[in-house]
């Protein structure tokens, strides 16, 4: 999801407590035309693959990890629909490995125009397109994109610390492209929110919102002779710290994304099992 001002301050005042059970408007902040961030992340997955063929069992384990601080300018802010896009991206730091060697980078220190259209992201740099490379860095992020808005996810009502509220997982994750190559079903998902904790820094409410879905996973491995172990589901988690009155606010969210597929034909059954994990740190930063 993406990092924007939905984050706690890392360094503010206490101006006093909200009541445990004073009910709390929640507007999460979104991006403004105009409106820029510098973001650090730190992400973390590991892969298992497990085959089993002819009563054979093998494993195969990748792990990645990503570092990169970066200033977004925001452009045209992702619409409603979750189909438009623009924003200008300048790396100033850039780390991944696979399996501890080191992947391809984008350029440091230049700035780069990342745009969707048309249900696609293009990645420009001066006008001209980037090398391929770059491309698939960069689309490893946009292509798997959700459509989370804090119009989306805050309750329609104010809620006490320790409710919850039911969300419709079409809208929240409306123009996503799949976690890797998983299709989803999302109109058969089931998501949630909980208000944990909510206090007021300089007279302003703070607090944390914890996100959970169940994301049923689309039957696919057809074309190769496989099926799908029914039931199989994507678990998403994220706890969103940050400010609750609608403006930005300095601070990070961490997610998690955990999958285990099984796939079984005739002769062998392949299952995957993934783990992700996400710490985002975003900072505000003034207009130009």
């Amino acid at each position: 999801m993406r990092p924007y001002g939905i984050a706690a301050a890392a360094v503010a005042v206490l101006a006093g407590s909200v009541a445990g059970q004073d009910a709390v408007e929640i507007k999460l902040p979104r991006p403004a035309a105009g409106d820029r961030a510098r973001v650090a992340v730190e992400s973390t997955q590991t892969a298992v693959q497990t085959t089993r063929v002819f009563g054979q069992e093998s494993d195969t384990t990748t792990k990645k990890v990503f570092r990169a601080t970066f200033v977004d300018e925001y452009v045209v802010p992702l619409d409603a629909e979750g189909t438009r896009e623009k924003l200008v991206r300048t790396y100033e730091k850039y780390e991944a490995s696979l399996d501890g060697k080191p992947q391809p980078a984008p350029p440091l220190n230049t700035p780069i125009t990342i745009e969707k259209k048309d249900g696609r992201y293009t990645y420009t740099m001066g006008g001209k397109p980037l090398a391929a490379e770059v491309v698939a860095v960069l689309e490893s992020e946009f292509t798997r994109k959700q459509g989370m808005r804090g119009g989306n996810v805050a309750p329609a009502k104010p809620v006490k610390p320790g409710e919850t509220w039911n969300l419709n997982p079409v809208e929240v994750f409306k123009g996503y492209g799949g976690e890797g190559k998983v299709p989803l079903v999302l109109d058969k998902a089931t998501m949630s929110a909980k208000l944990l904790k909510a206090e007021k820094r300089n007279g302003r409410p703070f607090g944390a919102v914890e996100l959970a879905a169940q994301l049923p996973v689309k039957e696919f491995g057809a074309d190769k002779g496989y099926k799908l172990r029914p039931g199989t589901v994507l678990v998403y988690t994220e706890t969103i710290e940050g400010a609750l009155d609608g403006v930005p606010a300095p601070g990070k969210n961490v997610f998690a994304v955990s999958s285990k597929i099984q796939l079984d034909s005739e002769q062998a059954t392949v299952i995957y099992a993934v783990e992700t994990r996400t710490a985002v740190a975003a900072e505000p930063l003034p207009k130009k």
